[in-house]
């Protein structure tokens, strides 16, 4: 059965003397692994279409639980994020945390989209806020929403929380195993509600966001039962 599919590739592995397994995820198959032959030859035509980040239209044959790229169009390399070190290790991170968050099968629309958005609002100054956007948009669509103003623990209602490193709630200043950040938790919240194309106009850079963004990667590793590295 031959496929059309936008998706993205979340990373490549050398297979076999001159072939790549290519991860990618699709706009409808969600998360599959599909084979490019001959790609690691030299002047491989598909030789980009392995490359973490690049999107494009991939046309797919599926045999069975197998599929086979025979051929892509590219919509956005994105080759540009990779010249910005400190850019290329929050969108890495981002790439890691789908390939750890979804399966086969699972639907990818929505989840593509988000990775889409954020790539494209993305630069060296406001990284952390991209990420902490992308992390809290890709858990509230597989079910592991943060719940801003009830505590995950006793359901007390509160301004003053603090998400917890070690159980992955919002948890109030009663449930708190440390003092609860009101300044983190309204940043946390700012973010949420803000929609990509105006996280710019926020004024965050004072704050520490690599912080932040730590705590939701102990949020995603708590759901997700991984092991996501933090920033350093």
């Amino acid at each position: 059965m031959e496929l059309i599919e936008k998706a993205i590739v979340l990373n490549s592995i050398d297979y076999g003397d001159a072939d790549k397994l290519v991860s990618l995820f699709c706009e409808n198959e969600g998360k599959i692994t599909a084979k490019i032959r001959g790609v690691r030859k030299a002047k491989a035509k598909l030789a980009m279409a392995t490359q973490p980040m690049y999107f494009g239209e991939f046309e797919l044959i599926k045999k069975g639980d197998l599929y086979q790229i025979i051929n892509s169009s590219p919509i956005d390399t994105n080759f540009d994020k990779i010249s910005d070190y400190d850019v290329f290790v929050v969108c890495a991170k981002m790439l890691k945390i789908i390939q750890t968050a979804t399966y086969s099968g699972v639907c990818g629309g929505d989840i593509l989209a988000n990775i889409l958005r954020a790539l494209q609002y993305i630069d060296a100054t406001n990284r952390y806020v991209i990420f902490v956007k992308f992390v809290l948009e890709l858990m509230s669509s597989i079910g592991y929403d943060i719940q801003f103003g009830v505590c995950g623990n006793c359901g007390k209602s509160s301004d003053n929380m603090y998400l917890d490193a070690v159980s992955g709630l919002m948890l109030c200043d009663n449930c708190s195993s440390v003092p609860p950040s009101k300044l983190d938790y309204k940043i946390l919240k700012l973010i949420s509600t803000t929609e990509y194309d105006k996280l710019h106009t926020l004024n965050l850079k004072q704050y520490n966001l690599m912080g932040i963004a730590n705590n939701l990667v102990s949020f995603t590793n708590y759901r997700l039962n991984s092991n996501i590295e933090h920033f350093v």
